[in-house]
């Protein structure tokens, strides 16, 4: 069903993970703003392919990591049309914690 998704164009640099209906977007950048923009701009097209396709975004269900390799982990904010996401020190994808140190537990 998400295989549409794999052929929505995104901004340069973004991928995106899909296994059955859970859907991980990756952008590595070195400043943040390009990462809230390249975000934001993912975010609005992966939610227009959705309502075509009759699906909706579980933006309650939205969460997202900084990756950082500096010592002291950031925390930064992302808008999913009007949710704010704010980061978080790790999450869970199909039952692997990352957290901000890529330590996989």
């Amino acid at each position: 069903m998400y295989d549409g998704l794999l052929k929505v164009p995104l901004p340069k640099k973004v991928k995106l993970v899909v296994y059955a209906d859970d859907v991980a977007v990756i952008r590595v950048a070195k400043h943040l703003d390009e990462i809230n923009l390249a975000f934001n701009k993912a975010f609005e097209r992966i939610s227009q392919w959705m309502k075509t396709v009759n699906l909706q975004l579980a933006k309650h269900k939205t969460e997202a990591v900084f990756i950082i390799s500096r010592k002291k982990a950031e925390t930064i904010k992302l808008q999913v049309g009007e949710q704010e996401i704010t980061s978080q020190p790790y999450m869970r994808d199909l039952g692997v914690m990352i957290d901000a140190r890529l330590n996989f537990k």
